[in-house]
């Protein structure tokens, strides 16, 4: 059963639940973001900023294309072929031709290189902290407390 005043509105529980709702929403959405809270507090205390300075260091790896050749001349009938490290060379005869054909394989070189990156580290102060052993103390006092309080003195 809803309840309606006399101008046909809605009212009781409803229309508070509702209007409690639009209320937080609206504080939620007017709200500053961390972000500025942080820029005031840096502004107010600039010594919580460490500046500081990240060097990455990474290897780029660079594969080079195969090179291959072919050429013909007339001067031999002997085949040679040249074998150093990648490089392959043949010089061959078929019928009345003389062929030479080369081949580089590819190869892969590896370059290091750095990049320094400046970034600035926000310092917490956690403030006092007391020692485990202190803990300990106020534990065994209270049991010590609770035992003298409770139990029957003779």
């Amino acid at each position: 059963m809803k309840r309606t005043n006399s101008k046909g509105l809605k009212t009781g529980i409803t229309t508070g639940i509702i209007n409690t709702l639009k209320v937080s929403l609206l504080t939620l959405l007017m709200s500053c973001s961390s972000e500025y809270h942080l820029q005031r507090a840096i502004l107010k205390d600039p010594s919580i900023v460490q500046r500081d300075t990240l060097i990455i260091r990474d290897t780029l790896q660079v594969i080079t294309n195969n090179v291959s050749t072919d050429s013909t001349f007339i001067l031999s009938t002997d085949t040679v072929v040249i074998r150093k490290d990648k490089l392959t060379i043949k010089h061959y005869y078929h019928k009345d031709s003389v062929y030479l054909w080369g081949e580089c394989d590819s190869d892969t070189i590896y370059q290091p290189y750095e990049k320094i990156v400046p970034v600035e580290k926000i310092i917490y102060d956690k403030g006092w902290k007391p020692p485990n052993w202190i803990w300990w103390i106020v534990i065994l006092g209270l049991i010590l407390f609770v035992l003298n309080r409770f139990l029957p003195k003779k």
